[in-house]
């Protein structure tokens, strides 16, 4: 019983020492972390890996997902890469359907080693597009009332508008344009 036993703690050692734990971290979207008001059209993704083994580990292969929502259900599922074998790991490029304006995105991706073992996903992580278009752009420009010029050097007008709404707020996003500042 105990050679059994001892045979078992060093079969089991040498399996853990030979495991080669790793994980993606740090998902950035445009160099950014969960970016809000994204106005690129194909965003490009970035990831880290972090490992146990500080040498010899590579990754081979990569897979990106991106979700209307943050369960990545069948339904919301907007693009998935498939497996892609690659060792880059910087600025892979989005490929999917059209985004569309005031959206928000998720995505998440996971990683394969020199041995073929895969990562699992990552933690989820988002961005929120801006308005992409020109034809976006609905609402009434805020202006002075006034058609006088600010005196030459006075700081720049600060400008205000009230509105109400009939709904309750969730959230909301402010798309802020200020021309000639």
């Amino acid at each position: 019983m105990k050679k059994a036993s001892t045979l078992l703690l060093f079969c089991l050692a040498l399996f853990s020492l030979s495991a080669q734990n790793f994980l993606v971290t740090n998902l950035t979207c445009e160099h950014r972390t969960n970016p809000i008001g994204l106005d690129a059209k194909q965003p490009r993704f970035s990831w880290k890996i972090k490992t146990e083994q500080r040498r010899g580990w590579q990754q081979t292969a990569w897979q990106i997902q991106v979700s209307l929502d943050a369960d990545f259900s069948e339904k919301n599922l907007v693009w998935d890469s498939g497996k892609v074998e690659s060792d880059a790991s910087v600025l892979q490029t989005y490929k999917g359907a059209a985004l569309k304006s005031g959206a928000r995105y998720w995505w998440r991706v996971r990683v394969w080693d020199e041995k073929g073992k895969e990562s699992g996903w990552s933690g989820n992580a988002f961005w929120d597009t801006a308005l992409l278009s020109p034809a976006d752009w609905k609402a009434a420009w805020v202006e002075p009332e006034s058609e006088a010029a600010p005196p030459r050097y006075s700081p720049a007008w600060m400008l205000r508008k009230e509105f109400s709404t009939t709904k309750d707020i969730a959230f909301a996003h402010a798309y802020v344009s200020a021309h000639g500042l």
